[in-house]
C-alpha cells in the first residue's frame, strides 16, 4: 500500500469486521460511537448507558437500527444480528421494515386469537390465548384473573 493511500485512512490499516473486544465494551465511558466493523457500532451515551447500533445504506440513503442495549444484548449476539442484517440487504430487504413486519405478525397472531377465542362455559366466562398453535393462557375470567392475564399478555409480546 502507498504511503498517501495509508494517510487518507489514518495511517492504520482497516482491521474489518469484530474489532471491538468483550474488555473495551464493558470499559468504555467517553461518549460517542465505536466501530466493530460491519456497520456494527456500540452508542455510548453521555449519561454512560450503552446501546447497539446497525448502519447502512440502501438505495442511497443512511439508516441506523438499534440493536438493543448492551444489558440486553451481548457483544457476540450483537454481532449475530448484524450480520443478519447485513444477510437481509444483500438480498434487497430492508432490516428495519423486516423486523417491524416480524413484531406485528406475532402481535396480530396473538391479539386475533385472543379476539376469538373467548367463549361462555355455563355461568363462567373461560378465556384461552394461542400464540401459533401453542396454548399460552387458559383461565377463568373474575376480577383476580384480570391482573394474571394482563402479566401474561405483556411476558408474550
Amino acid at each position: 500500500m502507498q504511503k498517501n493511500a495509508r494517510m487518507r485512512f489514518g495511517g492504520v490499516m482497516a482491521r474489518g469486521i469484530n474489532r471491538l473486544s468483550a474488555r473495551a465494551v464493558e470499559t468504555v465511558k467517553k461518549p460517542g460511537l465505536l466501530a466493530d466493523g460491519g456497520g456494527l457500532y456500540l452508542q455510548v451515551s453521555k449519561s454512560g448507558t450503552k446501546s447497539w447500533l446497525y448502519k447502512f445504506m440502501l438505495n442511497g440513503r443512511s439508516r441506523e437500527m438499534g440493536l438493543g442495549s448492551l444489558k440486553g444484548v451481548s457483544l457476540m449476539d450483537a454481532r449475530e444480528k448484524a450480520a443478519g442484517c447485513r444477510s437481509l440487504l444483500a438480498e434487497g430487504i430492508d432490516p428495519i421494515e423486516d423486523r417491524k413486519t416480524r413484531q406485528n405478525e406475532c402481535k396480530e397472531e396473538v391479539y386475533v386469537s385472543f379476539v376469538r377465542s373467548g367463549e361462555r362455559s355455563g355461568d363462567k366466562r373461560v378465556l384461552t390465548v394461542h400464540q401459533g398453535n401453542a396454548l399460552v393462557i387458559e383461565t377463568e375470567l373474575t376480577q383476580g384473573t384480570i391482573h394474571k392475564l394482563l402479566r401474561e399478555l405483556v411476558k408474550i409480546m
